[in-house]
């Protein structure tokens, strides 16, 4: 071979050679970014992951919780039956479809009501006057729970500031039926009204 021809020859394959390694470290680049952007979509899917699980648990302890309170509620006053406690549950559904307020909560404020009602039983429409109370005046659900629980079980008439009269010699179904009466009258409707438009999305979930 001529000296000539070696040398083209070995210019020709150290071209190759040099091809073969840019590409090679072309592909391992494109490799590598493609490995970073895997590593992060895992490490993002992996704390969403995670995060909805941690969400999970702690909606099903309040759950637990809400339900145990209400469980509890209904035994000290000597009515608490399976039934009844899910017949309250229904209600608390109910009312979170009808205005988004998160049944869990509401179970847990028909166990604070209850704990002033003794054996008369929480029917739905109290259910919804707590909701319309709490939201009308800016409250808690277990706050509003607790006035119109005391109003009724109790001789304390925790809305006499705002107009409510009631006897001294009522009953406790007298002084229920004045008591919703007039939550009624003054707050009826807030809770829904507060779902409606966006809001209105919260009330689907249920």
């Amino acid at each position: 071979m001529a000296d000539n021809e070696l040398l083209i020859k070995i210019n020709a394959d150290a071209k190759n050679a040099v091809k073969a390694f840019d590409d090679m470290r072309e592909q391992t680049e494109d490799l590598e970014s493609v490995l970073k952007k895997t590593a992060l979509a895992s490490g993002a899917g992996f704390a969403a992951l995670t995060a909805e699980v941690g969400f999970a648990v702690h909606a099903f302890a309040e759950a637990q919780a809400s339900s145990n309170a209400l469980t509890q509620a209904l035994q000290t006053q000597g009515i608490f039956t399976e039934k009844l406690a899910e017949t309250y549950k229904g209600y608390a559904k109910e009312v979170e479809h009808a205005t988004g307020i998160d049944d869990d909560a509401i179970v847990k404020s028909q166990a604070v009501a209850q704990s002033f009602l003794g054996q008369t039983q929480i029917s739905k429409e109290l259910t919804q006057a707590i909701a319309d109370l709490s939201v009308g005046m800016g409250i808690d659900l277990d706050s509003a729970a607790t006035l119109i629980g005391k109003t009724i079980g109790t001789q304390t008439n925790a809305f006499a500031r705002y107009g409510l009269q009631i006897d001294d010699t009522a009953t406790k179904n007298e002084r229920l039926a004045k008591t919703l009466q007039f939550v009624q009258g003054r707050f009826q409707g807030q809770a829904d009204a507060a779902n409606e438009g966006l809001g209105g999305i919260q009330g689907l979930k249920s």
